[in-house]
Parts: C-alpha cells; sequence; structure tokens
C-alpha cells in the first residue's frame, strides 16, 4: 500500500495550480461599454487612451480623466492623495496616452464612472515607479554643522 504522503503531494500540487488559475492572478480585461449600473461597487479593469483630462480644483476634489478604448469613452477619478502617487502621473494630461487601470464602478449625477483606489493600479505606458514622497523637515529643528 502507498504511503498516504505520496499520494497527498500530487493532490496539494494540482490544488494550488487550480487555485493560481482561477484566482484572478492577472486582471481580466473589460471593455468599457460592457459597464453598466449593475455592477456597481465592482472593480473592473480597463485598457485605452487619454482623451481628456481634468485637474482636481481643490484638495478635497478630485482629478479626473476620460479614457476611451474601441468601444466607448470612461471617466475616471482619483482624488488628490491617490492621484499624486501614480507613476508618470503627468502624462494623463496629454491625449493619446495609453493607460491600463483598475478602479471601482460608481456613478456620479446619474452617469457612470470609475473611482481609482490604489495608486498601483494605474499603469501608464512608459511609467516605471511611483513619485517619490519628500520627507517634511522642521527648518528650526534643522542643524549645521560649522565649516573647520
Amino acid at each position: 500500500m502507498k504511503n498516504d504522503s505520496s499520494i497527498r503531494t500530487p493532490l496539494l500540487l494540482i490544488a494550488v495550480f487550480v487555485t493560481l488559475c482561477t484566482s484572478g492572478f492577472a486582471a481580466e480585461q473589460t471593455s468599457i461599454s460592457a459597464i453598466q449600473k449593475t455592477h456597481m461597487g465592482e472593480f473592473v479593469t480597463i485598457s485605452g487612451t487619454v482623451d481628456r483630462y481634468f485637474p482636481s480644483d481643490s484638495d478635497k476634489s478630485p482629478a479626473a480623466f476620460i479614457v476611451k478604448d474601441g468601444s466607448g469613452k470612461m471617466r475616471v477619478c482619483a482624488w488628490p492623495d491617490i492621484f499624486h502617487r501614480i507613476a508618470g502621473v503627468s502624462a494623463l494630461s496629454k491625449r493619446g496616452t495609453r493607460v491600463t487601470l483598475t478602479a471601482e464602478i460608481a456613478e456620479y449625477n446619474d452617469k457612470i464612472e470609475l473611482h481609482v483606489a490604489d495608486y498601483a493600479e494605474v499603469h501608464i505606458k512608459g511609467a516605471t515607479s511611483p513619485p517619490e514622497e519628500i520627507e517634511q523637515t522642521d527648518a528650526s529643528t534643522t542643524q549645521t554643522t560649522p565649516s573647520i
């Protein structure tokens, strides 16, 4: 009779493989025209090009940009705390910039839009890393070393 561990090992490997293949390891792309109000609150991944850009006018309002694919256009919003951390964010102000993003389906003024929840879920073609955060220092506590 075979040892139980010799049977369990292949079964475990099969289970891990099936889990990885079905867990959404790579996000499935959704066409913009397929995004409906019935999916409010769900997250979708879209790819397309930036058609227009609307900067934020305060620290409480989102920046927005219109992304279009072959099926339609969609307004995408990102609040300042997220928007400024997107890698290559300045490219979003340029028409034609390629972008892939995952965001939550939401509604504003009876229109469907996407809300970015994580800056790392916005991928701009050619961008490599998010902007570095600059550490703020208080000038009154900064000491200088006298030169000799």
